[in-house]
């Protein structure tokens, strides 16, 4: 009983070191992250081939049964990687004073609108570190954007307008909810 004991003690510390080597390639969420690139390589190639590059050339692994299933329920991913980019977008619209919905799949008017001067929005005017923040944040956010959004084709920001507007749609509803039962 006593060498049983062991035996499983040394497979429990075989597997946590294991995990350990492991964790670096297979952390959790990393689907989430690379949830847009997935979708825009899938028009090109099957899950088994995405799944096969992503390890053998940079140690990730995914498996192609969780590719598929990212890829058959894209409203889930899509509002976990927006997640990353709502908050920069929303600083950049109001900055330039335009809805999300006039940019957020344009490329083209994105760039336009990043030509206009911003007009930063601050809690104090005369704080100049409050300036010195917000001008910072919009920066920022524009670097978010183009490093995490704006990165991708044209057809795959169209693609994912219809699962953002739909986010948009029902956290206004939630806030208008909130509204209605905070008046009552």
């Amino acid at each position: 009983m006593n060498s049983v004991n062991k035996d499983i003690g040394e497979v429990g510390d075989s597997l946590i070191e294991h995990a350990r080597d492991d964790a670096s390639t297979s952390r959790r969420g990393i689907i989430e992250e690379l949830f847009p690139y997935i979708v825009q390589a899938s028009n090109k190639m099957s899950a088994r081939a995405i799944t096969r590059f992503l390890e053998e050339n940079h140690g990730v692994k995914i498996s192609y049964v969780t590719i598929g299933r990212a890829l058959r329920n894209p409203k889930k991913y899509w509002n976990l990687y927006f997640d990353s980019i709502e908050r920069p977008a929303w600083i950049v619209a109001q900055s330039h004073d335009k809805p999300l919905k006039d940019f957020i799949s344009e490329p083209d008017k994105y760039q336009e609108m990043l030509e206009g001067k911003p007009v930063y929005v601050v809690e104090d005017i005369e704080d100049e570190d409050s300036v010195f923040d917000a001008k910072a944040d919009y920066e920022n956010a524009v670097a978010v954007l183009d490093e995490k959004w704006f990165c991708f084709d044209k057809n795959i920001l169209v693609e994912a307008k219809c699962y953002i507007y739909t986010r948009l749609c029902e956290k206004r509803i939630r806030q208008n909810g909130n509204l209605e039962n905070e008046q009552e």
